[in-house]
């Protein structure tokens, strides 16, 4: 009677459990691809990854003769990449590194899409000179420095505020905020007053 109750319950526990691992989610590939540009004098490391199966190519290429349509003029290309991929899809997660020599760096990734629309990521490297974010599309890839983007303070519109304003400094002593003006008036008509009293004392005494 026990071994026919075990059996049952190890049959029951068998059917609850295999709609548990029916539905468990597999675990997605990850496609990644690596380079690095050894053009010029820095070196500059490439990571591209995907989730999903396929190939992601990476080439590191001359970033003087093949960098991004939309690089302005007089910008230095750093590195420059030509990324493809062959049955995968995105997102894909790009990460430079350019080594410490960029650290907290302001870096331009200038990018021609396949479709050859353009855009630029700027970011702020890490201690590492390191970088990371995202596209769905893959494309050629340059960095650079990103030009300065400081804003130049504009003080025409406070100068003409300032000079418009004059500031008077007759009216109050600088060193006790007293307004002197008013005490000038007060001296005034009081000496005013004085003279009139004596003028007026000397015609009684001429009287």
């Amino acid at each position: 009677m026990i071994k026919k109750k075990l059996i049952a319950l190890a049959t029951a526990l068998a059917v609850v459990a295999a709609p548990v691992s029916a539905f468990a989610a597999p675990s997605p590939n990850t496609t990644s691809g690596n380079a690095t540009s050894t053009f010029g004098s820095v070196s500059v490391e490439v990571s591209v990854s995907a989730n999903g199966g396929g190939s992601i190519a990476v080439d590191a290429a001359d970033p003087s003769t093949t960098v991004a349509s939309n690089v302005p003029d007089g910008v230095k290309a750093i590195a420059s990449f030509v990324i493809t991929a062959n049955g995968t899809t995105g997102p894909y997660t790009f990460t430079y590194t350019l080594g410490s020599g960029y650290a907290n760096a302001k870096l331009a990734v200038y990018i021609q899409h396949e479709d050859n629309s353009t855009e630029t990521v700027t970011k702020d490297a890490d201690a590492s000179g390191t970088i990371t974010f995202t596209q769905d599309k893959l494309s050629i890839h340059t960095i650079a420095l990103a030009p300065s983007t400081s804003a130049t303070e504009d003080t025409s519109a406070v100068a003409g505020s300032a000079s418009s304003a004059t500031k008077d400094t007759s009216a109050r002593s600088p060193q006790t905020g007293v307004n002197t003006t008013a005490i000038a008036g007060v001296s005034a008509a009081a000496v005013v007053a004085a003279a009139a009293v004596i003028v007026s004392l000397r015609k009684k005494v001429n009287e």
